[in-house]
């Protein structure tokens, strides 16, 4: 099983160096991340493993949606954050990386993908 992921390993770090090599300002939000996770030595995760992280990002948006709303008593309160734009904007920044690295790791830019998905969409209309 290792020499398996040991495939998988080398693999996807050959998608992730080609997805590294993208048009300007994409390219250089991939490199950033990529720039990210080896400089704080973040494994990377598998795709399924990258939306099941967006998904617990998912629910810190919808906790500090809650948080702003009165008349909620949460539990250990203490623990936790009070609503600040800031933070809240951060929890989607985490839940957006963690969609990036979903389609990084499968060599895909997903920038991309949703641009060619909009343009084909808006010339379905003419």
């Amino acid at each position: 099983m290792n020499l398996l992921n040991n495939w998988r390993d080398k693999r996807n770090q050959k998608r992730l160096e080609d997805a590294a090599k993208k048009p300007a300002a994409r390219r250089l939000i991939l490199s950033e991340i990529y720039h990210y996770f080896k400089v704080r030595g973040l494994r990377w995760p598998t795709a399924e493993q990258a939306l099941q992280w967006a998904h617990t990002e998912s629910g810190e948006v919808a906790e500090q949606l809650l948080a702003q709303q009165p008349g909620w008593i949460r539990n250990n309160p203490e623990n936790k954050d009070e609503y600040s734009e800031e933070k809240f904007l951060e929890e989607i920044s985490d839940q957006v990386l963690m969609l990036l690295v979903a389609g990084m790791v499968m060599g895909y830019d997903i920038l991309e993908v949703m641009q060619d998905k909009m343009n084909r969409k808006l010339d379905e209309l003419t």
